[in-house]
């Protein structure tokens, strides 16, 4: 993805409450805000990569 499309999605999650933001001068960290959404990404990325 571009780092457009990328900033996109990372706003949309924000404004939906499911990811955080703190800034660290010019980076800035994304982190989950509630574990249950922690766990659903973690299951479909179990799934995606089962054999």
């Amino acid at each position: 993805m571009t780092q457009s499309a990328v900033s996109h999605q990372l706003n949309l999650l924000k404004s939906n409450k499911l990811v955080k933001r703190r800034r660290d001068g010019k980076m800035i960290f994304y982190t989950l805000v509630d574990d249950h959404v922690r766990l659903v990404i973690k299951k479909g990325m179990e799934h995606i990569f089962e054999k």
